[in-house]
């Protein structure tokens, strides 16, 4: 099982209090995760930014961009007339956006147990234009839906919510619920004219997502397990008076620079279990573009 955090409501009087608290977090959910790292945060200035990392321990310390080639390189590459090619050392880290760590309001963290290949272009968060998207859960019926940015079912969530428009209206997110066979606990981040930026945290009746008050960031904190929460605060000397339990079939929608809520949304997520017979022994395969690899939909390798 994956495991997800999700925060908003950071701002300067918490900034500082908030990174050491979400480096903590990515700590924590890694023993059992390890097969990649991502964030996808909110700035200030209403900027969507983020990091992966393709092994966990290197989070937050390590920033490898691939070396270009230099012109000895290419003037053999040139002699050789195409018999040669460059050898691409493996990518382990990539971003998308400026990043904006001294500015953040929000953030989307997700540590990843594989259930499709260990490949890079799997490891969370997805990213189409200004929305991005993590996961916890399994898609069974991911073969029914074309991915674009990897093999792994996760990419369909954020397909079908780009698809049927949720983040214009929220109310949406039923038509998606139907679409899926499985279980998800999701944060996206994405914007309307009409409600700015925002985050939508929503998980459907199977899934796991639980909730604590920080006193010390004066903030929710949504993951995975509350123990996590609990474990990090600890060893910082935070403060959890208040724990909760998401609730099921759930949309919550908030403002990704104030962390206000914006809006609730119930769904009914009973015709993913109803639909669990019509797949049954399909597998786990999927559609892709393999000509949209490993360049991820607005990553770069460049600082």
């Amino acid at each position: 099982m994956c495991k997800v955090m999700m925060m908003a409501g950071i701002n300067s009087s918490n900034r500082e209090k908030a990174w050491t608290f979400i480096k903590e977090m990515a700590k924590e959910l890694t023993p059992g995760n390890v097969d990649g790292l991502g964030y996808a945060a909110m700035s200030e200035g209403g900027d969507l930014f983020g990091e992966r990392w393709h092994n966990n321990s290197e989070a937050f310390v390590t920033r490898e961009i691939p070396a270009t080639v230099n012109n000895f390189e290419q003037h053999l590459l040139s002699s050789y007339k195409g018999a040669l090619k460059t050898k691409v050392p493996p990518v382990k880290y990539n971003k998308f956006g400026s990043l904006q760590p001294d500015s953040v309001t929000a953030i989307t963290l997700h540590t990843r147990m594989a259930t499709s290949a260990k490949d890079f272009m799997n490891t969370h968060p997805f990213v189409v234009g200004s929305t991005s998207l993590i996961h916890n859960g399994v898609i069974r019926n991911a073969s029914e839906f074309e991915l674009k940015q990897s093999t792994c079912d996760s990419e369909a969530i954020l397909n079908l919510y780009l698809k049927y428009r949720v983040f214009e209206k929220p109310g949406l997110i039923q038509t998606v619920a139907n679409k899926l066979e499985g279980y998800y606990a999701c944060g996206v981040f994405s914007s309307n004219k009409s409600q700015g930026k925002f985050l939508d945290v929503f998980k459907c009746d199977m899934a796991s997502l639980n909730a604590a008050y920080v006193r010390d960031l004066d903030t929710i904190v949504f993951s995975t397990r509350v123990e996590d929460i609990r474990a990090v605060c600890g060893r910082l000397g935070f403060e959890v008076p208040h724990e909760f339990i998401f609730s099921s079939d759930t949309l919550l929608r908030l403002d990704a620079l104030s962390g206000e809520v914006l809006e609730r949304v119930e769904f009914d997520s009973s015709k993913t279990f109803e639909r669990r017979g019509s797949t049954k022994g399909k597998g786990n395969q999927v559609k892709y573009h393999r000509n949209n690899f490993p360049s991820v939909s607005g990553w770069t390798y460049e600082e």
